[in-house]
């Protein structure tokens, strides 16, 4: 049997020196996400784990057991709470940093919730149409959730834009607060059926100042 180990190579750009960081068997990593601040590196894998590593001290923590593969996921601006979504749910999740001080020299980690919160179910989103907008138009309902392919969040994180798998033309768009308590609502739906097609790529226009500029690229194939 064949075992297959795994390493993070930090590379110091300046001076070409390199240092290891972890080291584990089994699943392969599919995906790095760093925070706003750069103190914090969350790595998923091939298994059902997520890796938050602390730059400064290069602190492990690790949420296991998930329901899936972490497939989409976004930092906070704060860099105080990371949202992710596991492969087959149509759920988001949130885990919460906490600063705590470790020693008389007043240093500081942040330490993850040792459960992931379920912040938002997805299952249940309903778009209902009004037909054409007067009194003899029929109304119809039909659903726009489901497995969540993608999830950005804003710059001044106050919004987060998530695409399906199931409906790849369907985005929806939340208004979100993390402090005192998780807080996550609907504030709109875009349907680009007729627009633009499937949504490929999210993103927000960093330092907008009217609010948040999402920008969908799609990407059709001929």
């Amino acid at each position: 049997m064949i075992e297959f180990v795994f390493s993070i190579y930090v590379l110091d750009t300046s001076n070409g020196e390199s240092e290891l960081v972890g080291s584990w068997a089994g699943g392969r990593i599919r995906h790095v996400w760093i925070s706003p601040n750069g103190g914090k590196i969350a790595i998923a894998y091939d298994g059902n784990v997520i890796s938050v590593y602390d730059r400064h001290s290069w602190h492990e923590e690790r949420w296991k057991k998930l329901k899936g593969l972490c497939i989409a996921a976004a930092w906070t601006p704060l860099s105080d709470v990371f949202f992710f979504a596991t492969r087959g749910e149509p759920f988001i999740r949130g885990i919460h940093f906490i600063k705590k001080l470790q020693n008389t020299e007043n240093d500081q980690l942040s330490y993850g919730s040792e459960i992931a919160v379920l912040v938002y179910d997805l299952s249940k989103m309903i778009l209902e149409n009004n037909g054409n907008g007067d009194s003899t138009s029929s109304k119809s309902t039909y659903k726009v959730g489901g497995y969540i392919r993608d999830m950005k969040i804003s710059p001044d994180g106050q919004r987060i834009a998530v695409t399906f798998s199931e409906n790849p033309t369907i985005i929806a768009l939340f208004v979100v607060e993390t402090m005192p308590s998780f807080f996550f609502a609907p504030c709109g739906l875009i349907n680009g059926a007729v627009n633009f097609g499937p949504a490929t790529i999210l993103s927000f226009f960093p330092k907008f100042q009217y609010g948040s500029l999402l920008i969908v690229v799609s990407l059709k194939l001929l």
